[in-house]
Parts: C-alpha cells; sequence; structure tokens
C-alpha cells in the first residue's frame, strides 16, 4: 500500500489558526519568498501530470504507480472517483509523488506529500517529516530556503512513557506570499509537520477550523 501524506484538520496546531490581530500592528509585507516547494510553484496550476490510473473505469479507480514512489512526479487527486482522468482540477486533496532519488531523506521518508488545490491553483502543502531525530536537520533545510524564522520557540513534550523531550517550532509569517510553519513533533516523537501556505491557503485552513469548532461533538 501507498504511503500518502493525509491532511486532516484535526492534526493542526494552534499556532496555525491562532486569530490574533498581530498584522494590523505590524507594518505591511513587501518581501516575498520563493513559492516553490520542491520544484512546484504554490498559487499556480499545477505543472505535474496526473499519475495514470490503473482502471479509469471503475467507481474506485487505482493509479499504476500507488504501490510505489512514482517513476516521474504526479498528482493523485482525492475526487478521481468522479472526475475524469486528466480533467482539470477545480477543488481538490492531491498526493503528489515523487522520484526515491527526489526525496529528501533527511527529513523525511514518505514518498509524497499532500495539498490542495483552490479554484484551479494550489495553494498549500503539507510535507511530513521523521519527528525528533530529524528536526534539526529540517529547521535547518527550512532556514536555508526562507532565512531566520520570525517566531522560534522550544516546546517540553512528553511522551507515553513519560520522557520530556524538546520539540522545535518555528513560524515564518513575514512573507507577503507564503506563511511556512514547522512542528518538529505532533503527537509522536517520529513524526513533525511542515506547512507551506499562501495566504489564500491559510484563509482557507482557518475557515475549515472554525467549521470543526462550531460543529465539532458536543457533550
Amino acid at each position: 500500500m501507498k504511503t500518502v501524506i493525509v491532511v486532516t484538520i484535526l492534526c493542526l496546531c494552534p499556532t496555525l489558526f491562532s486569530q490574533s490581530k498581530e498584522a494590523e500592528a505590524t507594518p505591511p509585507k513587501t518581501k516575498e519568498a520563493n513559492p516553490t516547494v520542491f520544484g512546484i510553484r504554490l498559487g499556480e496550476k499545477l505543472s505535474i501530470p496526473e499519475c495514470k490510473r490503473s482502471n479509469p473505469k471503475n467507481l474506485l479507480p487505482g493509479y499504476y504507480d500507488s504501490l510505489y514512489t512514482s517513476a516521474i512526479r504526479c498528482y493523485e487527486r482525492d475526487d478521481a472517483r468522479t472526475a475524469k482522468p486528466n480533467a482539470p482540477i477545480v477543488s481538490a486533496r492531491v498526493d503528489i509523488l515523487f522520484p526515491t532519488e527526489e526525496i529528501p531523506h533527511s527529513v523525511t521518508f514518505f514518498d509524497s506529500i499532500s495539498g490542495q488545490v483552490v479554484d484551479g491553483n494550489l495553494e498549500y502543502v503539507t510535507i511530513v517529516t521523521c519527528g525528533l531525530d530529524c528536526q534539526d536537520a529540517a529547521l535547518g533545510m527550512l532556514k536555508e530556503k526562507y532565512g531566520q524564522p520570525s517566531d522560534l520557540t522550544e516546546e517540553d513534550k512528553e511522551n507515553g512513557y513519560g520522557a520530556v523531550f524538546t520539540s522545535h517550532l518555528a513560524v515564518w509569517s513575514q512573507f507577503a506570499n507564503l506563511r511556512v510553519e514547522f512542528h518538529g513533533t505532533r503527537g509522536h516523537t517520529d513524526e513533525g509537520i511542515i506547512y507551506i501556505m499562501t495566504s489564500k491557503g491559510h484563509d482557507l485552513l482557518l475557515e475549515r477550523a472554525k467549521q470543526q469548532t462550531q460543529t465539532g461533538p458536543k457533550l
């Protein structure tokens, strides 16, 4: 079975959805960050092809490259059940698969990243990292690309055995076109996550979190 990175609103961290008025008290953001993630541009239509489907006429179509990493960069869409192969994406979650040699093994062991297409454009992606063991390498990779974070804190967390460890929490909010967040761990010591979002993608995540709060289970 293919390992994929699934975006779930339940796992999104409070920092991402803080409703502070910080923006009102700070000067307008004019600096822009490189909008590419592994060569794929955010805020634009996906420039890579859809992965080949194993049976396009099946009500539950799979993909030829689902068992292992794809030989090329391609995407799998979560609405494949109703969308025709290679049909334009208007709004759908996607899993972007990479050839083995393109996977940054120093920070992740997964063969894909997840993203969300909104109004035809890819507006955010998430990258699951290998957690505590590689959080320094992941932070270093992000600093190399985006510079020093606007906020960097160390969170003391405790695992199921009572052991306390320190987890990085870094936020890059200084850019006009992107917001980046890195959580060294989330729930488990062997898993962390990176969020890279356009303003539109960030607004969408905020709205989804708000809706979940309003419609969530009650006692």
